[in-house]
């Protein structure tokens, strides 16, 4: 039995990731072990992707106007979540955030809150997984309801781990 494909052209969003490979993998054909290094290059690149998908704050607010139009649009994500979601923590998560955001308590928030909007809507994680990431943002923020009706964060900023894999993960390693 061989394994043998044509002309695969992947594309995600607009990011095109193979354009028109072949290769064909014969039956008998002796692998070649991967070294170690590779593993450990390969669990770096993920975890670039993971920092890169939440935790980075590449997109610089250059107005007031692109941060009010960015704020706004996070604003009407989170009142979309709360109608779509059967968690009650989440609806309460997403409430709060919302009042952050009217404040401007955390100004990365609604460039991550983008970012997760971005991947619902390519369809690259589902409602239930949107719920999760809501908590971990969240957590990551520190945000809680206190005793009172204000909201309640924290003053540090926490790094986790979201958990989010990409789809493909291309990676080479030239062995001599």
């Amino acid at each position: 039995m061989s394994v043998k494909v044509n002309n695969l052209t992947k594309i995600y969003g607009t990011q095109r990731a193979l354009s028109d490979v072949s290769f064909e993998a014969k039956a008998g054909e002796i692998g070649v072990p991967i070294p170690d290094y590779h593993f450990d290059q390969v669990n770096l690149a993920l975890s670039a992707f993971e920092k890169e998908f939440l935790l980075s704050h590449g997109e610089t607010v250059t107005s007031t106007e692109k941060s009010d139009v960015l704020t706004g649009m996070a604003r009407k994500f989170l009142r979309d979540m709360k109608s779509l979601t059967h968690q009650e923590e989440v609806k309460t998560i997403c409430t709060l955030m919302g009042q952050l955001l009217e404040k401007g308590v955390h100004t990365p928030l609604p460039n991550e809150i983008k970012k997760l909007k971005q991947q619902l809507d390519k369809r690259q994680i589902t409602l239930s997984q949107m719920d999760s990431l809501i908590l971990m943002l969240a957590k990551k923020y520190d945000i809680s309801q206190g005793n009172d009706e204000d909201v309640q964060t924290g003053n540090d900023v926490n790094e986790i781990e979201f958990g989010v894999q990409p789809d493909v993960v291309i990676s080479e390693t030239f062995i001599a």
